[in-house]
């Protein structure tokens, strides 16, 4: 399997080595490209032009600005997009968090439908968020979770 797609040299840069952003203009587009700095092919890049306006679930209330946004954020190798997950740019801009999952927590045999929102504290969206996450009150994407009664698996 090529370098680029292996989840476990990603997870290494995102876990172990330092990343630079570096904020870039093209016409009216405001694109964030944050490099790993021990290995310059990995790069994380979002562009403003990508935010859509829209709606998340419970955890994404709360805030004094309801307003929410997707974002598109690409894991590039060597320049090639090889993956893009989904952020949610919250509260007037001021949090950029990945998107938790959700999951039912019932029992099969009972179907009242109780759901939760989790992050996988091993999954990539979860560790990119660590990195180019932004947090406001929170310190942490962890902090965050805690405060929108996000659970962390």
């Amino acid at each position: 399997m090529d370098k680029a797609h292996r989840f476990s040299d990603w997870e290494y840069h995102l876990r172990n080595s330092e990343w630079l952003a570096e904020e870039l203009a093209f016409t009216e587009d405001e694109i964030t490209a944050v490099t790993c700095k021990s290995d310059m092919m990995f790069q994380i890049v979002h562009c403003s032009a990508s935010y859509e306006s829209t709606e998340f679930g419970s955890w994404s209330k709360g805030l004094p600005d309801p307003n929410c946004f997707l974002c598109l954020v690409d894991l590039n190798f060597a320049g090639a997009t090889v993956m893009r997950l989904q952020f949610a740019h919250l509260d007037g801009m001021r949090y950029f968090v990945p998107i938790p999952k959700l999951r039912s927590t019932d029992d099969v045999e009972d179907v009242s439908g109780a759901v939760e929102y989790y992050y996988d504290s091993n999954s990539l969206d979860f560790l990119i968020g660590k990195v180019i996450g932004e947090f406001y009150i929170s310190d942490s994407l962890e902090g965050f979770a805690h405060r929108q009664g996000i659970k962390i698996l």
